[in-house]
C-alpha cells in the first residue's frame, strides 16, 4: 500500500496487490467451468443485480468439487503465501466461488444455456439499500485516504467508460482471490485494475486462464476491464479473512445481501460470526488473562479496550442481520 501512496495503517498489513500468479491448471480451470456450467447450477445459482448482470453463487449445494477444492489446504497456503499473510476462506458458503460472467448473449456458449434461469432477488430488497452501480464504498469505509480527489464515478483518463465492467469499488471482505476462467491470452483489454492514490491506474493482464491475483479488497479500490474482443471474460473470486481470530475481521455483508437468499446468509453469517467470537475470547483468556493471574497483576486499561473490541464486533455482527421486512429472511 505504500508504494502506490496509500497509508497501511488504515488497513490490516501494508499490502495491496499481487501481479498475477499461476493457480490453477488447465484441468482445473476445465473442471471448474464445467461445474458452472451444469445443469442445476444454470438454474439455480444465477443472480442478477444493477451492478452484476451476471453472477454465479450459491453453488455449495450443488458442487462437492468447488467446496472441496476452495477450502482445501493446498489452497488457502496458495493464497496465504501469495499475501505473505495467514489467510482462512471466507466461511459464508453462499460466497463460496462466487463468479462474475461477461458472456456475449448472441453467443452459443455453455454459460448460456436455453435452460438457464436468472433470479434477481435485489427487486424485492427495500429501497434504501438499492445502490447505484457507482455507490459502491461501503458506509465504513471512505475515501479520504485517497488525497487527490477520488470520485468512485470517475475512471481517471479513461476516455470510454464502455471498457469497464464495473466503477470503482472496494470490497465487502478483507482480501480477495480474482482467477481469470477464459482464455484470456488474446483479450483487448480485461484485466483488473488497481487505483493508485496518485492518480494513476495499474492494470493487472491475466496471461492465461487459471491465474489470478489477490488484492486486500478491503482498502484498495479496484475494478475490471472488459474483454473488447472477446465472447466472454468470466472470474471466479473466493474471497479470505484473516486466519488469526485475534486480527480484526472487517467482514460485511452489503452487496451479499443483493444476490442470496438472506434465511441462508444469515443463519451462516452468525454460525460463522459467533465461532470467531468463541475463539477468540478462548484465546485471550488463554493468553492475556490467565497471564495476569500468574503474574499476580490486573490491567484494567487492557480488559477494558477488549471489551470494548468485542462490543463493537458484536455490534457490527447484529447490524448485517438487521432488515426491515422479515418477509425476505425465509429459508429455502
Amino acid at each position: 500500500m505504500s508504494e502506490i501512496g496509500l497509508n497501511p495503517s488504515v488497513a490490516l498489513l501494508d499490502f495491496a496487490f499481487t501481479y498475477p500468479f499461476k493457480l490453477l491448471s488447465k484441468e482445473g480451470v476445465r473442471q471448474i467451468r464445467a461445474e458452472l456450467t451444469r445443469k442445476e447450477v444454470q438454474q439455480h445459482c444465477r443472480f442478477e443485480t444493477r451492478r452484476n448482470p451476471y453472477a454465479i453463487r450459491g453453488v455449495w449445494k450443488y458442487s462437492p468439487f468447488l467446496v472441496n477444492l476452495w477450502r482445501s489446504q493446498e489452497a488457502t497456503e496458495a493464497v496465504s503465501q501469495a499475501v505473505g499473510y495467514p489467510l482462512l476462506l471466507n466461511q459464508l458458503d453462499w460466497d463460496l466461488g462466487h463468479v462474475n460472467a461477461e458472456v456475449s448473449a448472441d453467443y452459443p456458449n455453455e454459460f448460456n444455456p436455453p435452460h438457464a434461469v436468472t433470479q434477481n432477488l435485489e427487486a424485492m430488497l427495500p429501497p434504501e439499500h438499492i445502490k447505484s452501480p457507482a455507490a459502491t464504498f461501503r458506509k465504513n469505509f471512505t475515501t479520504e485516504h485517497y488525497n487527490d480527489a477520488f470520485v468512485a464515478e470517475s475512471y481517471n483518463g479513461y476516455d470510454d467508460a464502455q471498457k469497464f465492467t464495473d466503477f470503482w469499488h472496494v470490497d465487502d471482505y478483507p482480501f480477495v482471490c480474482v482467477v481469470m476462467l477464459s482464455d484470456s491470452s488474446q483479450f483487448e483489454g480485461g484485466e483488473t485494475a488497481i487505483r493508485t492514490n496518485r492518480g494513476g491506474v495499474i492494470e493487472l493482464k491475466f496471461p492465461e486462464a487459471g491465474y489470478a491475483v489477490m488484492i486486500q479488497g478491503r482498502y484498495v479500490a479496484h475494478c475490471a476491464r472488459r474483454a473488447l474482443n472477446a465472447k466472454e471474460r468470466i472470474t471466479m473470486i473466493p474471497t479470505y479473512i484473516p486466519a488469526d481470530v485475534m486480527e480484526e475481521d472487517t467482514t460485511f455483508l452489503d452487496a451479499a445481501k443483493g444476490n442470496s437468499h438472506l434465511g441462508e446468509l444469515f443463519q451462516q453469517w452468525s454460525l460463522y460470526r459467533f465461532e470467531r467470537l468463541a475463539k477468540r475470547v478462548d484465546q485471550y483468556t488463554k493468553q492475556r488473562i490467565k497471564d495476569q493471574i500468574v503474574a499476580g497483576t490486573f490491567n484494567k486499561h487492557e480488559i477494558m479496550e477488549e471489551c470494548d473490541r468485542l462490543i463493537a464486533y458484536l455490534e457490527q455482527t447484529k447490524q448485517q442481520i438487521t432488515w426491515p421486512d422479515e418477509s425476505l429472511v425465509t429459508l429455502q
